[in-house]
């Protein structure tokens, strides 16, 4: 299978509040071999196709999965 491509974005603002987005673009992307996936490479599998954004906002991990927003959209 040829053609693989990934892209990655990660944007984070401090002041006044932190704020972290995060976006990927995925076309026909072997999901084990995606560098730092760390042992989460032990449970993908296949071809991946699409778009991932999340953002969060905040301090701490509690408020941070409080304001947890997410879209994801795969093929």
């Amino acid at each position: 299978m040829g053609g693989r491509q990934s892209a990655a974005k990660i944007k984070a603002k401090f002041l006044p509040r932190p704020v972290y987005e995060i976006a990927a673009e995925l076309e026909r992307v072997n999901l084990a071999q995606l560098p730092g996936t760390g042992r989460i490479a032990e449970r993908l599998g296949g071809v991946a196709s699409g778009t991932l954004r999340v953002k969060t906002e905040g301090v701490g991990r509690d408020e941070l999965l409080a304001k947890l927003a997410g879209r994801g959209e795969f093929i």
